[in-house]
């Protein structure tokens, strides 16, 4: 069934259409293109079509004329959403009602539901998610999901997993925002991330897709608030915003405008914590406008403590006192402040998660942290400073020990601190800390014989 929202030409976007480097006559093969794959994926009876894989297939025929990767983002934008338009048009014409979206409040229920949210239909799904949602919504739930298997499918990853998982909180819906607001929020944010080998967009994503894994193995009756998940989540995704490609110490030791900026304080930290909120300050992607002044100024309070509990300087102190608290069963889970105190511990956890995952995905991640790492050591040796021993190409630790340690020293004792709630079930993420280190240290043992 081809649907009537399609009867006549798609409407050039101004908006879009601007930041569309290309002159009228390309203007007219993009809208060409779409109303091709609109013609040559339409839409069934059944809401369903063609699919996200087949509009790739189109488009990659195409692209011996569309190497612009604006132009790409363009025509898929436009696609998903007059695709979106179509479904919701059939719908009304058959009388259906859309169903419920889903919403979760940080309970375990997630393996229950999984196969009811496979099946939430296209049009209930934010703009941007149509195009890949086969694809991502997969393994989005799952702690062996791999980011980087989204890299052929989009370049804007965190984009892509954002609305993924915010679709399962029913995000835009709490926050009282239309989608279209969420998404080019998180298009910003995505766009804010530099084009570091390590502490990119990929790096972000996997950092949210953890937190909310996380948050899935928190067991009843312990319910976090709506408003600490979207909390947690939004921190995850900015909570490495503008990252330089440097640590704290490289900024402190030379004497960057930021660590001057920042006393020398969490500078980083600081700094993707203020830049994501200046990103909201441009009205089309404030999500949180529809707050109460109550309500933004506590989650503006604790994103903003959650970032930086990332800082690594803090490490030892915090996860002593939440070692403490959780050994001395004063941690209460219904309590405000402790809520926080988890969820400072879970992001932190998440940030340095790669060992935790299975080994085969850890290992995609290895190498880009290990160059970002001479990088910065290329860049101290240049401005005369010491070189870090870890950064030092010209004298490299051992990847295996190297990771043996950090693993050793820093995700182990986390994790182990963590899985000690009572209420957080961290089994699988733990099995493979082990699991990993032991190849490690296996690959240690071989080279020393």
């Amino acid at each position: 069934v081809f649907s009537p929202c399609f009867t006549h030409p798609l409407p050039c976007c101004p908006s879009v259409a601007n930041q569309v480097t290309v002159q009228s006559e390309e203007l007219t093969f993009l809208h060409d293109t779409i109303n091709m794959l609109v013609e040559e994926v339409g839409v069934d009876d059944d809401g369903g079509g063609v699919g996200s894989k087949n509009v790739e297939h189109l488009l990659d025929q195409l692209d011996a004329k569309m190497r612009d990767e604006q132009a790409r983002e363009y025509i898929l934008d436009e696609f998903t959403h007059h695709r979106r338009k179509s479904l919701e048009c059939l719908n009304q014409v058959k009388g259906l009602r859309a169903p419920s979206p889903v919403t979760v409040h940080g309970t375990n229920k997630f393996a229950s539901e999984r196969a009811s949210r496979r099946s939430i239909q296209l049009n209930e799904l934010p703009l941007h998610v149509v195009q890949t949602a086969e694809t991502t919504m997969e393994g989005i739930d799952e702690w062996g999901f791999n980011v980087w298997s989204t890299k052929g499918l989009t370049s804007r990853p965190l984009k892509l997993v954002g609305l993924s998982i915010a679709v399962q909180y029913d995000l835009s819906k709490q926050l009282g925002i239309p989608d279209e607001t969420l998404l080019a929020c998180l298009s910003d944010i995505d766009d804010g991330y530099h084009n570091n080998l390590y502490h990119n967009s990929y790096h972000a994503a996997d950092v949210m897709q953890s937190a909310h894994f996380m948050m899935s193995k928190i067991n009843k009756p312990v319910e976090l608030p709506w408003l600490m998940q979207a909390a947690l989540l939004l921190a995850a995704a900015a909570h490495d915003i503008g990252h330089l490609g440097v640590n704290n110490h490289f900024l402190e030791a030379s004497n960057h405008s930021l660590a001057i900026r920042y006393n020398n304080h969490s500078i980083l930290e600081n700094f993707h914590a203020a830049t994501f909120f200046d990103l909201l300050k441009t009205e089309s992607r404030n999500i949180f406008k529809n707050l109460s002044k109550d309500d933004f100024s506590w989650i503006r309070s604790v994103i903003i403590k959650l970032i930086l509990a990332t800082d690594m300087s803090v490490h030892g102190s915090k996860l002593s006192s939440f070692n403490a608290k959780v050994g001395d069963d004063h941690l209460n889970l219904t309590n405000e402040d402790d809520q926080v105190e988890m969820c400072c511990m879970m992001l932190h956890a998440s940030d340095v998660s790669n060992c935790a995952r299975p080994w085969d995905v850890y290992l995609k991640w290895v190498e880009p942290i290990t160059e970002e790492f001479y990088r910065q050591g290329d860049s101290e040796a240049k401005a005369g400073l010491p070189v870090t021993p870890m950064m030092d190409r010209n004298n490299p630790i051992p990847t295996e020990k190297f990771q043996s340690g950090f693993i050793n020293a820093i995700v182990l004792p986390l994790f182990k601190g963590l899985g000690e709630v009572p209420q957080l079930d961290l089994r699988e993420p733990l099995l493979n800390i082990s699991k990993n280190d032991a190849k490690w240290k296996q690959t240690i043992l071989e080279k020393a014989s």
